[in-house]
Order: C-alpha cells, then structure tokens, then sequence
C-alpha cells in the first residue's frame, strides 16, 4: 500500500508544475514554514516523551501524530523543492 506521501506526490507535482516560478517559491516557503511549526512540536513531543520514560514517541499514539505530520510535511517541502528544480526556477 503507498503510503499518503507517496500516493500525492504525483498530484502535487503536477500541480506544482501548474504555477508560476513565484508561486512554487511561495509553495516552498510556506511548506518549510509549517514544517518547522511541526518540528517544534515535536521536539516539545520528544521532551514529554523523555518524562514519561517513552522509548520511542513516533510509535506512542500519543505523540504519533505529531512525527507523522512531521514527516509529510517533509515529503512536501521537498515536492516544492524538486518542483523548483524541474522547472529549472533557479537558474541564472
């Protein structure tokens, strides 16, 4: 079974390939700005989880959700850096 990453990256892709250069920029940014929102979650997630004597918070359903989103947020702002890229935005 893919996985949500996998299944969307096709779609965001093409999407992506739809906007304009400042657009994907926009893209990148707002995604690597809710991606470190995320990973500031989830170091105050791992902090708790260190309390609570949990081993591995990313398989605590109580601080899962937290790493999951952290990790499609990753899957995400690299879609737009690759869209970047692809569409050879950043070149001279």
């Amino acid at each position: 079974m893919l996985s949500l990453a996998e299944g969307f990256h096709v779609h965001d892709m093409a999407a992506l390939a739809r906007l304009t250069a400042a657009e994907r920029a926009a893209q990148l940014d707002i995604r690597e700005r809710l991606w470190w929102h995320t990973d500031q979650m989830w170091d105050h997630a791992k902090a708790e989880a260190r309390k609570a004597q949990v081993r591995d918070p990313a398989q605590d359903p109580r601080y899962s959700a937290v790493a999951a989103m952290r990790d499609l947020l990753a899957e995400l702002r690299a879609h737009a850096a690759d869209a970047i890229v692809a569409a050879g935005d950043n070149r001279s």
